[in-house]
C-alpha cells in the first residue's frame, strides 16, 4: 500500500511539474497562463482524496504571485473570489478538459477567467492592473 501510494505521489509531481510545463516556459507564459495551467492540470490529476480543489487553487494563486514577482495585493485574492462562485470556474475546468480530451491543451478560458479575477482584487484595492498579457519576466541565462 505506501508502496503505491509513493508511485501516485512521484508520478503526480511528474505529471504537474515536469511534463505540465511550467518550468519549461516559466519565462515563455505569462503569470495568468501559469495559474491557469497550474490550476487545471493539479484539477486534472486529482492526486488527494479531499481539498484537491483548495490545493489546486492555492498552487495556482502562488505561481500567480512567483510570476509576478511577489505577493499581489488585495484584501480578497483569486482563490477566495472563485470559491465564491465556482459556476465559471467549472465552465472553465470542463473547457480545458474538452481540448485535452480532443488532444489539444487550451487553457484561455481559465486564463481569460483569472485574468478577470485578479482585475477584480486589484481594482477593489485601487491598484493598477495591466493586463492579463504584461511582458514576462525576462530570463536571467
Amino acid at each position: 500500500m505506501l508502496e503505491h501510494i509513493s508511485l501516485r505521489i512521484s508520478v503526480t509531481c511528474q505529471n504537474l511539474w515536469t511534463s505540465s510545463s511550467v518550468h519549461e516556459n516559466w519565462y515563455n507564459w505569462t503569470a495568468t497562463e501559469l495559474a491557469a495551467y497550474g490550476l487545471w492540470r493539479l484539477n486534472w490529476i486529482h492526486p488527494f482524496i479531499e481539498g484537491n480543489g483548495r490545493t489546486a487553487r492555492a498552487a495556482s494563486y502562488y505561481l500567480l504571485c512567483v510570476r509576478s514577482g511577489g505577493l499581489i495585493g488585495g484584501r480578497k485574492i483569486v482563490p477566495e473570489r472563485i470559491r465564491d462562485d465556482r459556476k465559471p470556474y467549472y465552465a472553465a475546468l470542463t473547457a480545458a478538459d474538452r481540448a485535452w480530451e480532443k488532444g489539444d491543451l487550451d487553457i484561455s478560458d481559465m486564463e481569460d477567467y483569472l485574468a478577470a479575477l485578479l482585475q477584480e482584487q486589484l481594482r477593489e484595492e485601487g491598484l493598477p492592473y495591466e493586463g492579463p498579457n504584461p511582458s514576462p519576466i525576462s530570463d536571467p541565462n
